[in-house]
């Protein structure tokens, strides 16, 4: 992930996904599960397929994009590999994983003024000024 070679247009990021990634098609049977998770920290439950978009938002995030490339991926990737609409638990999803990714790198590099909206305060960076 931390690799100075991360662009937006990866191959590699077509293949970057998390535990959540169910294999399944979103058109038809499907093979897996879908299973509704709740993760304790964001108060949510959604499908894993949603919260396997995490890993885009972090990708998108290492990759020096802002959250609006991050979402424009998410909703293209639906649009073209999907033919549908990004589902609204998929951008939220995302949206956390590029917040992530960037406060815990921002911790990381000792900036610890940063604007972010408070709901997305996600990670507690512990430096002292």
């Amino acid at each position: 992930m931390n690799s100075k070679l991360r662009i937006g247009w990866d191959p590699a990021r077509a293949d970057y996904d998390t535990p959540f990634y169910t294999g399944n098609p979103n058109r038809g049977k499907q093979k897996y599960p879908n299973n509704v998770v709740c993760i304790a920290n964001t108060n949510r439950c959604d499908k894993q397929s949603h919260i396997n978009y995490f890993a885009q938002g972090m990708y998108s995030a290492a990759a020096g994009e802002s959250l609006d490339d991050a979402l424009k991926w998410t909703m293209r990737w639906n649009q073209y590999v999907h033919g549908e609409i990004a589902d609204p638990a998929e951008l939220w999803w995302t949206t956390y994983g590029w917040y992530n990714y960037t406060e815990r790198k921002d911790c990381e590099d000792g900036k610890l003024d940063h604007s972010y909206p408070s709901e997305w305060l996600i990670y507690e960076c512990n430096l002292q000024p």
